[in-house]
């Protein structure tokens, strides 16, 4: 089983790396390209992207603390 297999899922075409918080206030998750063959390879992209590019979109595991110190950070200004 390769690294990306093991450690990503199987099968998948990217990684998901943070949240992108738009102007408005509403997250986007950001995904970088692992599928090698793709012409888009290496490149950071939303989630609405990968799907327009017919590729798969990851599980993203979130805890709930993690969700809680985003929006702590968000309410913050950090």
């Amino acid at each position: 089983m390769s690294e990306r297999s093991s450690r990503y899922g199987r099968g998948s075409d990217a990684i998901f790396i943070g949240w992108r918080v738009t102007p408005r206030g509403t997250r986007l998750a950001q995904f970088t390209i692992t599928a090698k063959e793709h012409p888009f390879f290496g490149f950071t992209v939303s989630e609405p992207v990968l799907r327009n590019l017919n590729l798969r979109v990851p599980k993203i595991l979130f805890r709930e603390s993690k969700e809680n110190e985003f929006r702590s950070s968000i309410m913050n200004g950090k």
